[in-house]
C-alpha cells in the first residue's frame, strides 16, 4: 500500500528563534509539531532556518522592521498559494493573520490563527478595523488561554471557531549539583531566593513589586536575595516605558537594598534552568493593564517543571498556568499584602513537597500535548 502524499501547511509569523521570548518559543515547537504530519513551510524573520526542523523550507525576510516584513510575507504567501497550494495557513499571531487568511483563500485551503492577548486587544485604529476583521474571518482561532478566549469573544470571533491550546513545557531532570553551582557561581549560599524571570516591561510588574512587597520580604527574611533573570525588550512591537531597570537600581541603591537584588540579563538555557531549580520561589507579579495583557505565563509552567513554585497576581491568563495550592498560589492583582504573605509561605515550606507538586502539575502542559491539539486543530481544518 502506498502512502499518501503529505498536504502542505505554512506557517507565518514575526515571533520565531531567534528573536527571544515565550511567543517565539511557542511558534518554533508548533512548526516543529506541524512538520511532523505536514511538508511544513515557514515565512519567519532572518536567522530562523537555523532552528527550523531539517526537513522544512523556511523563507526568512530580510529586516526585522515591520513594513518590510509584511511586504515580504505577503509576496512569498501570495507565491506559496499559487505554486503549492497548501492546505492549511497558520498565523503564529493576530499580527500575520490578514497574509494566513487571504492565502488560504487563494489556495483554497483553511485559515487557522493562534492568538495570544495582546493581538486581539492592540491599541491601534487600523490594526483594530483591518486585522481584527482578518481574525474574525479566519476557519479557526486558537487562544492560549481562557482569557484570551473571553477577549475573542469580546471582539466578537464566533465562538465555535475558538479552541484553546495552552503553551506548553519541556519537563528537565532535576540536577542538583547545577543548582548548587549556580549557588556558588552567585555567592548565593543558603539563602532564601526568589526568581524573577521574563522581559522587564511596566505590565510585568517588577518595579512596584520592589517597592512595595521586596522590602517586606526583606525584613522577614533578612537574608534573602532576589535574581532577576531577564532584560528591557528590543524588538517588541509594543514601546514600552525605557529605562525600568535603571529605575529599580535607584530605588535600590536609596533603601539599602542593592546587594540583595542580581541582574542577570538574558541568560542561556542551561543557565535559566539551574536558576529555576535553585531558588525558592519564583515572582510573578503582572499587572493588569487595558491597553496590555499577560495571555498566558509560559514561565509559571516552566518554572513547575523544574519544581519551583510561582506566586503570582490573578492577571490575564495566569489562572491557567498555576494551580493554586499545587503549583503555586495566585492572589487579586495589587494585593501585595497577600502577594508578601503567599512568598513567605513559599519560603518557609518543605521544597521536597512542593517540587513532587509542581512537577506534577506541569506534566500536564508538556509540548507533545500542545503538538498534538495543534495537530488536532489543523487537522480538522484542513481543506
Amino acid at each position: 500500500m502506498i502512502d499518501a502524499p503529505k498536504k502542505t501547511a505554512v506557517l507565518i509569523t514575526r515571533n520565531f528563534p531567534p528573536l527571544i521570548g515565550g511567543m517565539e518559543k511557542l511558534n518554533q515547537r508548533m512548526f516543529e509539531g506541524l512538520a511532523l504530519h505536514f511538508n511544513a513551510v515557514l515565512i519567519a524573520p532572518k536567522g530562523a532556518k537555523q532552528f527550523a526542523p531539517p526537513n522544512t523550507k523556511v523563507y526568512e525576510s530580510p529586516s526585522l522592521n515591520l513594513p518590510i516584513f509584511f511586504l515580504y510575507a505577503f509576496l512569498i504567501s501570495i507565491y506559496l498559494a499559487i505554486k503549492l497550494k497548501p492546505s492549511a495557513v497558520l498565523a503564529g499571531s493576530g499580527l500575520t493573520a490578514p497574509f494566513a487568511y487571504i492565502t488560504a483563500r487563494l489556495a483554497r485551503g483553511k485559515s487557522i490563527v493562534y492568538v495570544h492577548g495582546l493581538d486581539l486587544i492592540a491599541e491601534n485604529a487600523i490594526y483594530q478595523r483591518i486585522w481584527l476583521s482578518f481574525i474574525r474571518r479566519c476557519d479557526a482561532v486558537i487562544a492560549n488561554s481562557s482569557n484570551t478566549k473571553r477577549l475573542a469573544l469580546e471582539k466578537s470571533v464566533q465562538e465555535q471557531r475558538i479552541s484553546i491550546v495552552f503553551p506548553g513545557t519541556d519537563i528537565p531532570e532535576l540536577n542538583p549539583e547545577n543548582a548548587k553551582r549556580f549557588r556558588e557561581k552567585y555567592e548565593l549560599g543558603q539563602y532564601p531566593v526568589l526568581l524573577s524571570v521574563g522581559r522587564i516591561t511596566e505590565r510585568k510588574g517588577l518595579l512596584p513589586f520592589i517597592q512595595n512587597a521586596f522590602p517586606i520580604i526583606c525584613e522577614k527574611f533578612p537574608t534573602v536575595k532576589l535574581v532577576i533573570i531577564g532584560s528591557e525588550p528590543v524588538h517588541a512591537l509594543k514601546q514600552d516605558k525605557q529605562n525600568i531597570t535603571a529605575e529599580i537600581k535607584d530605588y535600590l541603591k536609596k533603601n539599602n537594598l542593592t546587594d540583595a537584588v542580581i541582574f542577570l540579563g538574558r541568560c542561556e538555557d542551561e543557565t535559566l534552568i539551574a536558576a529555576y531549580q535553585a531558588a525558592n520561589v519564583h515572582v510573578f507579579p503582572v499587572l493588569a493593564s487595558n491597553s496590555d495583557v499577560e495571555g498566558f505565563g509560559m514561565v509559571a509552567i516552566e518554572a513547575a517543571a523544574n519544581g519551583l513554585a510561582t506566586v503570582a497576581f490573578n492577571s490575564g491568563g495566569i489562572a491557567d498556568a498555576v494551580v493554586s495550592g499545587a503549583s503555586g498560589q495566585i492572589v487579586s492583582t495589587g494585593n501585595y499584602s497577600a502577594l508578601v504573605e503567599m512568598i513567605c509561605l513559599y519560603l518557609d515550606a518543605n521544597r521536597a513537597v512542593i517540587i513532587e507538586s509542581c512537577r506534577h502539575v506541569a506534566n500536564g502542559y508538556t509540548w507533545p500535548i500542545f503538538i498534538e491539539k495543534i495537530n488536532k486543530v489543523t487537522a480538522n481544518n484542513e481543506s
